[in-house]
């Protein structure tokens, strides 16, 4: 998770959930510091699957996120990509069925940026400005 209003919104949404089951069981958040380390953030990933975790959040730095999401079909839990914003989570070549990248990509924001940038200077040049 990163940062503690993450963390507090987890909780919430664990705390509602829990608040909304006809049976007794509490929904838990866990939460680790892989020290922004791939090798942590799998070591963990490896840990919560084999003590029963329904799904994994992978937080943190890209590479922790690529990392994780890289062993969750073997682990076989739903994975959750959060807050890494580099491409490489999203490519297909090495796409899960159980990692899902829910934020924004590098590449599309560097796509948009470009074209932005190219509308503003032709803009500019039709409006008497210099290239």
């Amino acid at each position: 998770m990163t940062g503690e209003a993450a963390r507090r919104a987890v909780e919430m949404w664990a705390d509602d959930v829990t608040a909304g089951r006809t049976s007794r069981e509490k929904v838990e958040f866990v939460q680790r510091d892989t020290g922004g380390k791939p090798e942590e953030a799998v070591r963990w990933a490896r840990d919560f699957a084999a003590g029963g975790v329904d799904f994994l959040f992978a937080h943190g730095s890209s590479a922790e996120g690529f990392a994780v999401a890289s062993v969750s079909k073997e682990l076989k839990k739903i994975t959750f990509v959060v807050n890494n914003a580099t491409e490489f989570t999203a490519d297909p070549k090495v796409r899960s069925p159980y990692a899902f990248r829910t934020a924004r990509n590098n590449l599309l924001d560097n796509i948009v940026s470009a074209q932005y940038a190219a509308k503003s200077q032709r803009n500019s040049v039709l409006n008497g400005g210099t290239p």
